[in-house]
């Protein structure tokens, strides 16, 4: 069940409680077998969405919480990954801001079968197309989003969540007018900051509303405007969580940003290098949380090992390199006959080690059609494949798949014969 944290109880209904209590306590036969209470738990993802934020925080009674979901391009990602979680609803949903490498991926979200409870937002109003977009397809499905403000607070479950941000009066800047939310499980404290940068980190010291954190998700990406040396030593993160696009535009994350967490003594993640990233909580005493689904190991605990990236099977296979990252493609038959099946098989590197978790997205592009299969994603040894049924397609005719994973692409093909 989710509720306002703002109820009040009276204090003879505590009292009532209390006495009642006790008698049950009293009255409890002494042979009576004690039966150990269920633990809490909480999972908490951090999704690679390329350049952009998307974070899942899932309770083990089954509340779903997901705030931002990334740009317009990772929107099937987010699907994917709350599809292959069996995740059918989400509880509440948090806009951050409406920057479209936050919102753009909840236009897919919207538009799944998930479906949506409360959806939070800073109380901006939209001003690009992609914000626009979203907005529409919340009110088909009939979805009214609420407005946050510092101060508010609720309780989901095992988790109680503290708004820090938004200020009551907008700054006018859509990153610090970001939600910042302090998300408390028992005695785990996490703090997921937006996009909000040094003044609003001041304030946010100032008013003294700051806590030692377990996981912090680090600001715009790990930019050098953002996650000050005052602010880090109020928060004294134990991990940190940057959520950045490989080798994006933006020089994200910054040099002195990475100082600035390793001086810290922050253990550091990065989306880019680390894929998606799984904490996960529970509710008896934890020195440290369990981290799992590491799906590229730069950090890696437990036991168990990551697979080295698997052959490419196939025929006609391509490759395209960019810095540490290798995309490569291929087909089951590179000249099957007309009315048959073809399977197109990707696979991903990222500093030699497969990615895992990805979405493969393949666009083929037949003499007069075009056709779509983009069910596939990266397993543990970083291969993923598609089918489909290529009918009539034309004798002698090649037939290009242009492959896509995580914005990288690479081109292979086909040539149907009779």
């Amino acid at each position: 069940m989710i509720e306002s944290r703002h109820q009040s109880q009276s204090n003879c209904v505590a009292c009532l409680a209390a006495v009642f209590f006790s008698l049950v306590f009293l009255f409890v036969p002494a042979d009576l077998q004690v039966v150990a209470q269920p633990v809490d738990q909480l999972q908490v993802t951090y999704i690679d969405v390329g350049q952009g934020d998307s974070s899942l925080l899932r309770t083990s009674n089954g509340v779903n919480l997901l705030i931002d979901a990334g740009p317009t391009s990772a929107g099937q990602t987010v699907v994917s990954y709350l599809d292959a979680q069996g995740i059918t609803s989400l509880d509440v949903i948090v806009i951050s801001h409406n920057h479209e490498d936050h919102i753009g991926g909840l236009l897919a979200v919207f538009q799944s079968n998930i479906e949506t409870g409360l959806v939070l937002y800073n109380g901006n109003s939209c001003s690009t197309i992609i914000c626009q977009n979203v907005w529409a397809a919340m009110a088909d499905r009939e979805i009214i989003p609420a407005a946050v403000l510092a101060g508010d607070s609720f309780v989901w479950d095992s988790i109680a969540v503290d708004i820090l941000n938004p200020r009551p009066s907008p700054t006018g800047d859509e990153n610090e007018d970001s939600i910042v939310l302090n998300v408390t499980f028992y005695d785990h404290q996490l703090l997921f900051t937006g996009d909000i940068r040094f003044s609003t980190e001041t304030l946010l010291i100032s008013n003294g509303v700051l806590q030692t954190q377990d996981v912090l998700k680090v600001s715009h990406h790990g930019s050098a405007y953002s996650t000050s040396t005052a602010f880090l030593d109020v928060i004294k993160p134990k991990n940190a969580v940057i959520s950045v696009g490989a080798n994006n535009s933006y020089g994200h994350p910054s040099d002195d940003t990475l100082n600035r967490l390793s001086d810290s003594g922050a253990r550091l993640y990065r989306t880019d290098f680390d894929g998606n990233v799984t904490f996960a909580f529970d509710s008896t005493p934890q020195e440290e949380p369990s981290l799992e689904r590491i799906y590229l190991p730069l950090v890696y605990f437990g036991s168990a090992t990551i697979p080295p990236p698997a052959p490419l099977p196939g025929q006609n296979m391509h490759c395209n390199t960019s810095g540490q990252v290798e995309i490569c493609a291929s087909v089951s038959d590179s000249n099957p006959p007309r009315y048959s099946n073809v399977t197109v098989n990707g696979r991903l590197k990222l500093n030699g080690e497969p990615g895992s978790g990805k979405s493969m997205l393949t666009t083929w592009h037949y003499k007069s059609t075009t056709s779509y299969c983009n069910d596939g994603i990266t397993g543990l040894d970083g291969l993923a494949s598609c089918q489909l049924d290529i009918g009539g397609a034309t004798a002698g005719f090649q037939v290009n798949i242009e492959v896509s994973i995580e914005g990288y692409s690479v081109t292979t093909s086909f040539t149907p014969t009779n």
